[in-house]
């Protein structure tokens, strides 16, 4: 026998459930990352348009500029070796005798590149390169941030020189060090002799290293200012582009507070967006004198402690099985007190744990990579697979930055990059996430709606709505409600000797072809059945004209089974009893089981009715209350009976006969005795039994059928006796 499909969703497919961690596994997963990287590295070498050129390097403080370069207008980086004048400023302090000059390298700290004896991260020195180039008007260098203060001097070698720039204000000592990394872009005298003279006056009192970290670039002042443009316009797109995605996700928390995923992925965005225009310098750009350095290098270091934390947050919160809690809660441990460090100590102390923990980001790049590929291999997850890519992309971004400050590829530095495109491809991750959440979301809600279906079958939506309860799973024990309805009472006549016709099966098969009948009709007059009694229903309607137009309907729809589906010799009969008055909806029972019932002497009274057309062999009686409640009595053909004392109850009860259930003919031909009928029941009434038997003989004389006059004449001759002459018939309901 095959197995029945289910219907619940499994996000992993049943034939990758028992996927093997095997060798073909891992390679096929570290083959499709190699690829990614080589990708990835391809197309970031290859970003620029521009031809590659061969930059000229500088040699013992000197270095050729070609005329080709500066007009193929290519800004031309001054990397190379530059001459180094430790603890003197050759321009300042020209007047007094300095060191010898010793060769440095550009880019690089003073402490790290010197090729001579170690020398201390904090202190000041002079950088000196003699170029040499063509005599123009409309050269230009641009500085980038150095650490942490400096001046730039142009002139012919040997002097005379004038300061074109500067950042900060650079001093032998921290009292007299005013601290800046601003970047700058200067025009360059004009020299006629071909040589032209560049001295930096760098000094750095609050880093752990000093000195030139990038290369200065020459050119053409327009195509500097054009570099520096293209760059700043790439890098807006980049902090636009992830602000917005950032606040996005960051928002989504509001509506989905539970999922965390959002809400670290938003916040890594920011950060980096934060720190891209940190590191780009934009705001000391613009305001090269704003007292704001001890505050910006604060706000850019924490982001880099903060970054990697927050990433492997959102790891984890998006693949919450796959990360060790313990690994990331001592990177935590680690990022928390390197930022309180940053926080708290002086800059020349807290940028001492950049190089520690940039050694920490690397384990935890070994970590993350191996993590996913070992989600992605054991159960095929294609999300993990995409954090890989975007895992890859800073990767190769970084390869790229490495390559292109050894001048090996062109195009700048797109580390920030790299940086969008992870936070993209985790974008889709959390897309996919949700995309497959909302599938199991709506699968689930199928399944809800469908026992929501189900459980309305035993417990009615109106039954709950009238508890004041919008589902089944708000109901409470003791709800209770009390409403003015009218009940419904429907059994069906002699079932007894009609089931002796049938097996039980079929006996069965009979009770609910015949409820499939009339529970339509209920339904459609706005009631609904609040029980079901074996042979008979109780139902419950808002309105007295619905429950009456229901009987009718109903009565027609037996006829109507009886023509169809009907197979017995005696034809199937309904009796029908209607009532209104005030009803107390409730739940009763205890707490592991309880159900929904109503309590009311008007249910009692109901079903007594509804007997009483057994007795009286009346297909629909209704009280004289619920008639005088009809807000169209018109559409009702009626026949008084009188008081009618019931058995159980103290008092009468006036009820009347709907003539409209009758088969056509049956209801015309006592329509038309209806006269007589009711002047029958009117002698009951006065005492006058022989006037009554009268009465009822005349109307059986026209209609031999009529069973309620025949009963009521049956009734009145029984009582007929010189020492009882009652005003009331009395019907023992209780019999049958």
């Amino acid at each position: 026998m095959r197995p029945e499909p289910s219907c619940a969703f499994d996000p992993m497919p049943a034939d990758h459930r028992s996927v093997v961690w095997t060798w073909q596994n891992v390679c096929r997963h570290i083959l499709f990352a190699a690829s990614c990287l080589l990708v990835l590295i391809t197309v970031s070498a290859c970003a620029s348009d521009q031809p590659q050129h061969a930059f000229p390097q500088a040699t013992a403080g000197h270095m050729v500029v070609d005329v080709g370069l500066l007009d193929a207008h290519t800004p031309i980086p001054l990397a190379g070796e530059w001459q180094l004048q430790w603890g003197y400023f050759a321009v300042t302090q020209g007047d007094q005798p300095g060191p010898e000059p010793v060769p440095t390298t550009i880019p690089g700290t003073w402490d790290a590149r010197l090729q001579s004896s170690p020398l201390p991260a904090q202190g000041f020195a002079s950088y000196r390169l003699v170029l040499e180039l063509p005599p123009r008007d409309t050269l230009a260098v641009e500085t980038p941030p150095i650490h942490s203060a400096y001046r730039l001097f142009a002139g012919q070698q040997g002097g005379p020189y004038q300061l074109v720039s500067s950042g900060g204000q650079p001093g032998p000592t921290p009292s007299t060090d005013l601290p800046s990394r601003a970047p700058s872009i200067a025009k360059l005298p004009r020299t006629d002799t071909g040589q032209l003279e560049l001295i930096y006056e760098v000094s750095n009192h609050s880093f752990s290293h000093g000195g030139i970290w990038e290369e200065p670039r020459i050119g053409e002042h327009t195509t500097i200012t054009g570099a520096r443009l293209d760059l700043r316009l790439r890098d807006q797109f980049v902090m636009g582009a992830l602000s917005l995605f950032g606040l996005f996700n960051m928002m989504l928390i509001f509506l989905r507070y539970r999922e965390r995923a959002p809400l670290f992925l938003g916040l890594f965005a920011l950060v980096i967006a934060g720190r891209t225009y940190l590191t780009g310098h934009y705001y000391e750009e613009a305001h090269p004198q704003a007292p704001l350095f001890d505050l910006l290098i604060r706000l850019e270091y924490l982001t880099l402690f903060c970054a990697p934390a927050i990433y492997v947050a959102f790891l984890r919160s998006a693949f919450p099985t796959e990360f060790n809690r313990h690994l990331a809660t001592a990177l935590y441990a680690i990022a928390g007190l390197c930022g309180l460090a940053t926080v708290a100590l002086p800059p020349a102390w807290f940028t001492h744990a950049r190089d520690g923990y940039l050694v920490v980001i690397l384990v935890m790049c070994l970590w993350l990579i191996t993590a996913l590929v070992r989600a992605a291999g054991r159960r095929r997850n294609h999300q993990a697979l995409l954090a890989l890519a975007g895992f890859f992309a800073v990767l190769a971004a970084g390869v790229h930055d490495v390559l292109h400050s050894f001048g090996q590829v062109s195009g700048g530095f797109i580390v920030h990059y790299g940086l969008m495109v992870l936070v993209l491809t985790q974008a889709v991750l959390i897309a996919l996430q949700n995309a497959s959440a909302r599938h199991r979301a709506e699968v689930l809600g199928k399944q809800l709606q469908g026992q929501a279906n189900a459980l309305k079958r035993f417990v009615p939506h109106d039954f709950l709505r009238l508890l004041g309860r919008n589902s089944i799973i708000d109901v409470q024990l003791g709800d209770h409600t009390q409403k003015h309805l009218a009940v419904l009472f429907a059994d069906v006549r002699n079932f007894t000797s009609l089931s002796e016709q049938l097996t039980p099966v079929r006996t069965f098969g009979f009770i609910n072809a015949l409820l499939q009948r009339v529970g339509p009709v209920i339904r459609a007059h706005n009631g609904f059945i609040d029980k079901y009694l074996g042979d008979g229903i109780m139902a419950l309607f808002p309105r007295a004209d619905d429950a009456l137009h229901a009987a009718v309907e109903m009565q027609a729809a037996v006829r109507e089974f009886n023509a169809t589906d009907w197979e017995g010799t005696t034809p199937v009969r309904l009796g029908i009893g209607v009532h209104t008055g005030n009803l107390m909806l409730c739940t009763l029972g205890e707490a592991e089981r309880m159900d929904g019932t109503v309590i009311s002497d008007a249910v009692n009274l109901t079903a007594r009715i509804e007997s009483t057309t057994k007795k009286l062999g009346a297909d629909i009686l209704a009280s004289q209350q619920t008639f005088d409640l009809l807000e169209q009595p018109d559409d009702f053909q009626v026949r008084t009976l009188g008081p009618i004392r019931v058995k159980g109850r103290q008092g009468t009860v006036v009820l009347v006969e709907l003539l409209n259930g009758l088969p056509p003919d049956e209801c015309h031909t006592r329509l038309a005795t209806r006269q007589q009928f009711e002047a029958g029941v009117a002698a009951m009434s006065s005492k006058d039994l022989l006037g009554a038997i009268a009465a009822f003989e005349d109307v059986l004389a026209h209609n031999p059928s009529d069973r309620v006059a025949a009963a009521m004449l049956e009734r009145c001759r029984d009582k007929l006796a010189p020492q009882s002459l009652p005003s009331t018939l009395t019907i023992d309901a209780t019999e049958a």
